[in-house]
């Protein structure tokens, strides 16, 4: 795999110390994904989750949130390859 490409757009916070990490990372003919991590208090990684519409047009995440209960929102941009 050819991760040529990564970019820290939004980073936030929960209520118990965890940290998350969006942006954008190229991933080899996927094109560019949101990639979104989750570190805890001691910024351990727990978890990375990519998104890329089924199109595989390129997408770029823009914000990150995290409501009280720990679900992760991510918002950002698809344009298209085609």
């Amino acid at each position: 795999m050819d991760n040529s490409y990564d970019e820290a757009v939004a980073i936030v916070c929960d209520n118990v110390g965890n940290v998350y990490v969006t942006g954008v990372s190229y991933r080899d003919n996927n094109g560019y994904e949101y990639a979104t991590i989750k570190y805890n208090s001691a910024g351990i990684e727990q978890w990375v989750q990519r998104y890329n519409d089924l199109n595989h047009s390129s997408s770029y995440a823009s914000s990150i949130a995290v409501d009280n209960e720990g679900n992760v929102y991510v918002t950002g941009n698809i344009i298209s390859d085609s």
